[in-house]
């Protein structure tokens, strides 16, 4: 019964916002052991045009006004997981790592002065980066 619960949740929480429902699914496929397979997604999704960094924040994701001109600006959306995370938050983490170090080398640091600050690993990021 449990399990039946949390299925459920799970498939309410990812399908119940209007974010792009694949991510949370291409993501899930990640064994949490081991991320050899985020930086293949990352080449994906940088081919396809379709960058995202992740958030994981409280039970209902967070969308701000701002997260739209980030997107525009920086061709990046933001993906809030909500509380519900499909693989490790180091798999997500490493993610974002190849996203900030595309947005850098593209960018510069502009984009830092833009980003949402509860991006997952941007604090450490910034820290290890400097």
């Amino acid at each position: 019964m449990r399990q039946l619960i949390t299925l459920i949740l799970i498939l309410f929480g990812s399908l119940s916002f209007s974010q792009n429902k694949n991510q949370f699914f291409r993501f899930s496929s990640i064994s949490k052991e081991s991320c050899d397979t985020v930086s293949n997604l990352f080449k994906e999704d940088l081919s396809d045009k379709n960058l995202h960094l992740f958030i994981v924040g409280g039970p209902v994701p967070t969308i701000y006004e701002t997260d739209q001109d980030f997107n525009k600006k920086f061709k990046v959306s933001y993906y809030d997981f909500g509380c519900i995370v499909p693989t490790s938050r180091e798999c997500l983490k490493e993610y974002n790592y190849l996203v900030f170090a595309y947005l850098s080398e593209k960018y510069g640091e502009k984009w830092l002065k833009k980003v949402r600050k509860d991006v997952l690993g941007l604090r450490e990021w910034k820290k290890n980066k400097r």
